[in-house]
């Protein structure tokens, strides 16, 4: 064999070589994320877990509240107010319009 096939012969190992690594690497890759996926379908079947997450939120209130911030929820539930105030404004606005307009000489 010249040197010419062995380098030809060695690039092809090593490239069948790779090949399988990657798929191996793959393979391994998407039993990883089948046995996560199903790990965390269980922890969110746990009452231990769903407690503590409750208690995480309760802590997460409490230091929220302690600084001043408004939750997440508290803020939505603000602009939906607000959407509120705005819709009945509106409307006593249109109202008291119609009123002008229906007085003599409005």
């Amino acid at each position: 064999m010249s040197t010419e096939q062995n380098d030809a012969a060695a690039s092809t190992e090593q490239t069948e070589a790779a090949a399988a690594e990657r798929t191996t690497r793959t393979r391994l890759a998407e039993k990883g994320e089948v046995a996560v996926k199903r790990l965390v379908e269980e922890l969110d079947k746990s009452e231990r877990v769903q407690g503590a997450r409750e208690r995480l939120e309760e802590v997460e209130m409490t230091v929220l509240n302690a600084l001043n911030i408004a939750s997440v929820a508290e803020v939505e539930q603000l602009r939906k107010n607000v959407a509120e105030l705005e819709e009945r404004l509106a409307k006593l606005e249109s109202g008291s319009a119609r009123k002008k307009a229906a007085e003599p000489g409005g």
